[in-house]
C-alpha cells in the first residue's frame, strides 16, 4: 500500500505535536514522540526509539484543540537517523473517528490563524 502524502487535510504541524504511544500490546510501556503531520488515515511520528518494521501495531494518544484522541497504526516506512527514527503510520480509523480528525484539524488551523501562526493564504 502506497503512502498518500498528497492525501487532502493532511496537516503539517509548524510545532510537532507530543503524543505518547506504545507497541503491540505493550500498553504499560508508554513512551513519548512526536506527530509531524497528520490526516484522517495516517500520520508522521518521530521517536527517539527505533520502531521494528514487523509491529503489529501501534497505539498512539495526543491532545488536539483539548481533546484527547486515540488511534491504532500500522507502520508503512521508517528512516532511521543517528538519534531518531521517523515513520509512517496508516491509521486503523472507523469513520466516526476520521470525521473527528478531520474536524479537529480544521479547528486548530483556525486557531493558529487567528493567532497568526500561519500565513493567511
Amino acid at each position: 500500500m502506497r503512502y498518500r502524502r498528497e492525501e487532502s487535510f493532511r496537516y503539517k504541524f509548524i510545532t510537532p505535536l507530543y503524543c505518547f504511544y506504545s507497541i503491540g500490546n505493550k500498553e504499560e510501556q508508554l513512551k513519548d514522540g512526536k506527530i509531524l503531520d497528520l490526516s484522517p488515515n495516517g500520520l508522521r511520528l518521530e521517536t527517539s526509539i527505533d520502531l521494528p518494521l514487523a509491529t503489529t501495531s501501534i497505539h498512539l494518544t495526543f491532545g488536539l484543540n483539548s481533546n484527547s484522541i486515540r488511534v491504532t497504526g500500522d507502520i508503512q516506512w521508517k528512516k532511521t537517523y543517528s538519534k531518531t527514527c521517523i515513520a509512517g503510520l496508516q491509521l486503523q480509523n472507523d469513520e466516526a473517528l476520521k470525521q473527528k480528525i478531520i474536524n479537529e484539524l480544521k479547528e486548530y488551523v483556525k486557531r493558529e490563524r487567528k493567532s497568526g501562526l500561519l500565513n493567511k493564504h
